[in-house]
């Protein structure tokens, strides 16, 4: 009896049912019982209250903006040609259709030349939640995108056609007008089918992998499942495998091939620097050395960095100077938070 945008409220009555039989009773419903067992107080005027309410709420009238973005989705039952857009770990990537490429630089050029003429009538006051076009600060360019968060004179924006998520200067963010929003968002959220491999052993630069992966060879996305999705605007992550066209291989194959020789090398690289430490070299030395080793795990280890290297800097850790011991067990914590943190993707 009262609707707002995707949500309705139904004042549910007492009513006959029939067991199948001759027999008839009556169906309790929730208000009587809560009513009965003394959970509730009676309120005959709920409903005219409530939609008092929602008539004073500017934000039931924002919504209706929402229910004019459109959204590409994967067909469920067969695989699709796709392209990666972004990517931020094998647990969280997107792609674009192929067939709706032509379509999208299209979309581009014309909010370029609307955007550079200053044909259209925009605002530059934006909120938090609103639709935007923003200035891309790499090609100077302009794109759709979501404000998720501000601070001071900069925007967080979530580009909904590649999946990228940048600061943007409030100066180069405006309103999106719905002139551009004849073309459904093509940025669609997906993860690699968990099935593939154990993400525990990902290396830090698997994301780089799969990016060149995708930028050097057409793919097909065949889904798998359904979860839910990291943006609020979509609310759906796409379970996918990955099929490289041309040769029918596996994409998560070919990641783990790449990625179990980076593992090897990384591994072997943080040993050197391993057994480089020594506890008869000056504590300048020492520190310098556990530098060196911060700055290799911050760029170059992985998550399956193995126990021995571990084992060997708690060693040596256990009877250093107390700043080379607290250096080296930041550099353990932040491997170990790392390893934490592949494994919740």
């Amino acid at each position: 009896i009262l609707c707002c945008d995707q949500t309705l409220w139904l004042d549910v009555e007492e009513q006959e049912i029939y067991d199948g039989v001759q027999n008839r009773h009556m169906m309790t419903t929730p208000q009587k019982l809560l009513l009965k067992n003394e959970h509730a107080d009676q309120n005959p005027h709920h409903l005219e209250m409530l939609k008092e309410s929602l008539n004073i709420k500017t934000e039931v009238q924002q919504l209706q903006v929402s229910s004019n973005i459109r959204h590409t989705f994967l067909p469920l039952l067969n695989g699709q040609e796709v392209t990666i857009s972004a990517v931020s770990s094998p647990g969280l990537f997107y792609v674009q259709l192929l067939e709706h490429q032509q379509q999208l630089y299209d979309l581009h050029d014309y909010i370029d030349s609307k955007m550079n003429s200053h044909l259209c009538t925009i605002t530059q006051s934006v909120l938090v939640g609103d639709y935007v076009i923003a200035k891309f600060p790499v090609d100077e360019r302009w794109y759709r995108g979501v404000v998720m968060s501000s601070d001071g004179e900069m925007n967080q924006i979530f580009f909904l056609d590649y999946g990228d998520t940048e600061w943007i200067c409030k100066d180069h963010c405006y309103k999106l007008p719905t002139s551009m929003l004849e073309v459904p968002i093509q940025a669609i959220e997906c993860k690699l089918n968990s099935g593939c491999k154990n993400t525990m052993s990902w290396s830090m630069n698997v994301a780089d992998h799969l990016w060149n992966i995708g930028q050097e060879n057409v793919l097909v996305a065949k889904v798998a499942g359904i979860s839910v999705g990291q943006h609020s605007m979509h609310n759906k992550c796409y379970i996918v495998d990955l099929v490289i066209k041309d040769s029918g291989g596996e994409v998560s194959d070919v990641l783990v091939e790449i990625d179990t020789i980076c593992v090897k090398k990384a591994n072997s690289w943080m040993q050197q620097y391993v057994d480089k430490l020594n506890l008869h070299s000056s504590v300048e030395e020492q520190l310098g050395e556990v530098q060196l080793i911060q700055s290799y795990v911050l760029h170059h280890a992985s998550p399956a960095v193995s126990g021995d290297v571990i084992q060997c800097l708690l060693k040596f850790a256990s009877v250093a100077p107390e700043n080379v011991a607290i250096m080296l067990l930041r550099t353990v914590a932040g491997l170990l938070t790392f390893q934490s943190s592949i494994q919740l993707q």
